[in-house]
């Protein structure tokens, strides 16, 4: 969830897996080697950045320590 907006990725991830997603089209889930593990289309759009501070909330099943790494594209917001 980014300032109220939500996308879902309907996949499962594996310890030292990860998901790659470039805003449009289909996730991808590699595992820890590089190998393409899943995809997935993703449930509602990308949610949009705005300048300044963005409230930024991920939910997810427990389990081990998750890091999230937001990579943007266009002209900077400043």
């Amino acid at each position: 969830n980014v300032n109220g907006e939500s996308i879902t990725f309907p996949v499962q991830l594996e310890t030292d897996w990860y998901l790659e997603y470039s805003g449009t089209g289909k996730a991808r889930v590699f595992d820890a080697n590089g190998f393409t593990k899943a995809e997935a289309v993703p449930v509602g759009k990308a949610p949009d950045l705005k300048k300044g501070s963005n409230r930024i909330m991920f939910v997810g099943r427990l389990g081990p320590p998750v890091t999230v790494t937001f990579m943007t594209r266009g002209e900077p917001l400043r």
